[in-house]
């Protein structure tokens, strides 16, 4: 991200050098573990899900029912 903004800094002008352009990404291990709910622990949450604000149910249920993740469903606007 740094790397692309500091590019536009160099189209508009506000400098001439990417201090980014040397710099090497840090190598990354994958662990591609999914962890799934079981058929116990999806009816336990939806039986304490009304115990909850309107909001966080329905944060919770979008999550379990659409697999979207947290800054997906933060990132929604009802209008």
């Amino acid at each position: 991200m740094l790397n692309t903004i500091f590019n536009k800094a160099i189209g508009w002008g506000y400098i001439e050098v990417n201090p980014c352009a040397k710099a090497t990404k840090p190598k990354r291990t994958k662990t591609r573990r999914i962890n799934y709910y079981t058929e116990e622990q999806i009816k336990l949450l939806l039986s304490v899900i009304p115990n909850l604000h309107i909001k966080h149910q329905l944060h919770i249920k979008i999550a379990m029912f659409c697999g979207l993740r947290l800054a997906e469903i933060a990132g929604l606007r009802f209008h």
